[in-house]
């Protein structure tokens, strides 16, 4: 009788062995397989979703090697007001695109032009007028960008870039 009870339990543990490794294996495979088809996606898909953006990219910013950009300290503007408002205040924070680094030392230089070529532009402009839609701080940029190149003489800055713009 032990010899058929010692097989049974042999065999017993035999099946649990075998299941116990069926189990592992699943596992392993699942696993390889997840692997296998996160690397595959990230080869296959998202490399056109990433020359995409890279074409997307290098169309916006189309800033080469010689231009610079020049940062203009963070300055304070009293804005227009109806009379009706309390005073108000604009905090902007602008980078000029410039062709090269000898415009850039320039423009560097010259900061005390720059600056008041902006204030002048900004100064009569009510917070309304900055606000009303989308649209107005590209006229505004484009404005202050016309200013500086008049005020400096010839045309230095390509474009300029608001950075912060704060009203209060």
């Amino acid at each position: 009788m032990k010899n058929k009870a010692e097989r049974e339990n042999t065999e017993n543990k035999k099946g649990g062995v075998k299941w116990g490794l069926i189990i592992v294996l699943v596992v392993v495979l699942a696993f390889a397989a997840s692997a296998a088809g996160t690397m595959l996606t990230g080869k296959y898909f998202s490399k056109d979703d990433n020359t995409a953006g890279n074409e997307t990219e290098a169309k916006t910013t189309a800033i080469s090697s010689k231009q610079r950009l020049v940062s203009v300290d963070k300055f304070v503007v009293n804005l227009a007001n109806d009379g009706n408002s309390d005073p108000q205040y604009l905090r902007i924070k602008v980078s000029l695109l410039v062709p090269d680094g000898d415009d850039a030392k320039d423009i560097k230089k010259h900061m005390p032009l720059i600056r008041d070529s902006m204030i002048r532009v900004l100064k009569p402009k009510k917070a309304a007028d900055l606000l009303k839609d989308d649209g107005s701080i590209d006229q505004i940029k484009t404005q202050v960008k016309d200013a500086l190149n008049k005020d400096y003489g010839h045309s230095v800055v390509q474009e300029v870039y608001v950075t912060d713009f704060v009203i209060q």
